[in-house]
């Protein structure tokens, strides 16, 4: 069986999460973390910012972040 997710404003869109085992401390948060990701598209649809233009920022995004975390975890290593 399928599952869906509705957002607060009755949009209904497939569960991404299904089949996975979320610890209940988790429920919470990745409640936000949908409703965020939510608005996040909303905004870009209006802006009409296309889904190129969405996989070219997301990819500068996160290859920024990784370089941050592995300096991190680097100068952790270094250090213990």
């Amino acid at each position: 069986m399928s599952h869906v997710y509705e957002w607060r404003d009755g949009t209904v869109i497939p569960d991404p999460f299904t089949g996975l085992e979320i610890p209940d401390a988790l429920h919470a948060s990745l409640h936000r973390h949908r409703e965020n990701l939510a608005r996040l598209v909303r905004s870009l649809q209006s802006a009409g910012v296309s889904e190129e233009q969405i996989e070219t920022s997301v990819t500068v995004v996160v290859e920024s972040y990784r370089d941050e975390l592995l300096r991190a975890i680097k100068t952790i290593m270094r250090q213990a």
